[in-house]
Parts: C-alpha cells; sequence; structure tokens
C-alpha cells in the first residue's frame, strides 16, 4: 500500500517489495493478487492496459536499445532481444525461462519425476503427464524449485538425456546447466502478435 501511494513502483520499492517476497515465501502469483486486492493490477481500479499503452512501452523500450523490431522472424515480424542483453533483462523480471521452453523441460521429466515436484509443493499428482504440466505451469513454481525437488541422481540423468550438458558438478550447478540448456534452444523474443493476445516473452 506504501509503494502504491504514488500510483507507481518505483525501482527502490520493487526491489523492497521482492525481498520481502522471499522472506515470506510468496510466489509473484501472491503478489499480483494481493495488489489486485488493492484495485492496483495491472493498474489503478484493475485495469487491462490497452492497446496504445502496450505500443507506446514497446517504443520506449526500442527507444532505450532493449528490444529491436526484427523482420526475419521466423512467424514474420516480431520485437527481439538482443542476446547480449537478454540475461540481465530476464534478471529483472524474475524470468529463468520462457513458457514454451519450460514445457520443454517439463515435457524431458518423467511422470515419476513430475509426481515428486508436485508433491514437493503440495500440489495434487493425479492426471496425464500435460495435466501434470500445466499444474506446475499455474502454481508458478520456477524452473530452479522445480528441478531443486529431484534428487542429484534423477538430475544426473536429466543432464545426460541432453546433448552436451555437463552431467557433473553439485545440485545446484546440475540445474543451472539444465536450465542453460533450455534457454538457449530458442531466441528470447517478444510475440508480435501483441494486438491480439497478452505480450509473451518467449524462451
Amino acid at each position: 500500500m506504501v509503494a502504491l501511494k504514488d500510483s507507481r513502483i518505483s525501482d527502490d520499492e520493487k526491489n523492497l517489495l521482492t525481498r520481502l517476497r522471499e522472506h515470506l515465501g510468496l510466489s509473484q502469483r501472491d503478489h499480483y493478487l494481493i495488489q489486485s486486492s488493492l484495485n492496483k493490477f495491472p493498474k489503478e481500479d484493475n485495469q487491462l492496459h490497452n492497446d496504445k499503452e502496450i505500443k507506446a512501452e514497446l517504443v520506449e523500450l526500442q527507444r532505450r536499445g532493449v528490444v529491436f523490431y526484427c523482420n526475419q522472424c521466423s512467424d514474420g515480424g516480431g520485437y527481439v532481444i538482443p542476446s547480449e542483453i537478454a540475461s540481465g533483462v530476464k534478471t529483472v523480471l524474475g524470468a529463468q525461462l520462457g513458457d514454451k521452453a519450460y514445457q520443454l523441460l517439463l515435457a524431458k521429466l518423467s511422470r515419476d519425476g513430475l509426481k515428486v515436484i508436485l508433491e514437493s509443493h503440495n500440489l495434487p499428482i493425479s492426471g496425464k503427464k500435460e495435466d501434470q504440466i500445466q499444474r506446475i505451469g499455474r502454481a508458478d513454481i520456477s524452473p530452479s524449485d522445480a528441478l531443486n525437488s529431484l534428487n542429484i541422481e534423477d538430475l544426473y540423468s536429466l543432464c545426460k538425456s541432453l546433448p552436451g550438458v555437463n552431467v557433473s558438478g553439485t545440485k545446484a550447478v546440475r540445474i543451472a546447466n539444465v536450465i542453460d540448456h533450455f534457454d538457449k534452444l530458442r531466441m528470447f523474443c517478444l510475440s508480435r502478435n501483441w494486438k491480439n493476445s497478452p505480450v509473451e516473452l518467449v524462451g
């Protein structure tokens, strides 16, 4: 409430809120729900951003050199983030992997592995593999948290099944190797179809 008093969250306030959220064990989804209960998400009176506002922000990001418009994307023109700054942008956004890359990672796991992740986060384990993957995604479980639920032997097997991924190292190193592998599978870009669907980070 204090941070939103001026209807704007500064960088310092954002950093403090992030630390507080981590200290309380809240997910980003919980954060948004609390903000929504204050009628401030995504903006005043819980109003959605319109096409004009989204376009203006994309233009501002272009002006700052964060995104560029590229007409060579496989699905036509699109906004791309240069690889040199992609990791920094993702760190700011708190995004370890794009949704598509994360789904590919989860699809690589066995049903037993998915059950372990679901159980460790107190979620139902029933359903088909696709249902389990969607449930993990909806629960806002980060890729590193999901992989940390697995034991080191499972991580070894996963690393071994991925071409070019080093199988040695501590649990944390193996988790980082797996995330890095799936992060590099696709170009990190912004969907050009922002008028017809929410702007999405794809990694």
